[in-house]
């Protein structure tokens, strides 16, 4: 995992047009969603705007905005044992209510998810054994002590599983020191986004 690389790919994204009018297509019981336009050979991507705000360790109101990129190929891609569609990128980053500018944590989603479906058409049974589908990547930017979190997911015999399924895949291999500098640029262009879908 190259996290900076991967957040330049999203600062360079986020700051195409995203449309003003919710997407009432995309389903998700705690955000709501806006199409970015201008994407390039059939990508597609969504803004994410959350519904819900919470209070995070220090008692502030935190909020937060995401972003998804999906890479679809026309048809799903054998690699690695199995049927799989994307690649795809699920990014968030919370802040302050108070300080909206400021990031206060990050999360991104790295995905080759197994198609179940496309696999047993090709005759591969990816409901048994071990298949993993990608890697998930935290930062805490409050506490400074804390050290990135990492994880692998994916499915054992067709259920979602956690990195403790996974010994032996480590997605912190790379560079995984977040450049704090870079995360701000893409939590502005958020919010900048933000603004031209109210209207502000």
């Amino acid at each position: 995992m190259y996290v900076n690389a991967v957040l330049e790919h999203v600062l360079a994204f986020a700051s195409l047009p995203v449309e003003t009018h919710p997407d009432f297509e995309y389903e998700d019981d705690d955000a709501i969603a806006y199409k970015i336009t201008g994407l390039p050979g059939g990508m597609e991507g969504h803004l994410l705007v959350g519904l819900q705000p919470y209070s995070n360790e220090s008692g502030k109101t935190c909020r937060y905005l995401q972003m998804e990129l999906k890479m679809p190929s026309a048809e799903p891609e054998f690699l690695d044992g199995a049927m799989r569609d994307g690649p795809n990128v699920f990014v968030s980053v919370s802040y302050e209510t108070e300080a909206p500018n400021v990031p206060v944590r990050f999360g991104l989603m790295l995905q080759r998810r197994v198609d179940l479906s496309a696999s047993r058409k090709e005759g591969i049974d990816a409901y048994s054994g071990v298949h993993t589908q990608g890697a998930y990547y935290a930062q805490d930017m409050l506490d400074a002590t804390r050290a990135p979190f990492a994880s692998t997911v994916g499915l054992v015999n067709g259920n979602p599983a956690d990195g403790n399924s996974f010994p032996g895949v480590s997605p912190l291999v790379g560079d995984v020191r977040l450049d704090p500098g870079l995360l701000s640029e893409v939590l502005a262009q958020f919010q900048k986004n933000l603004s031209s879908v109210k209207g502000e």
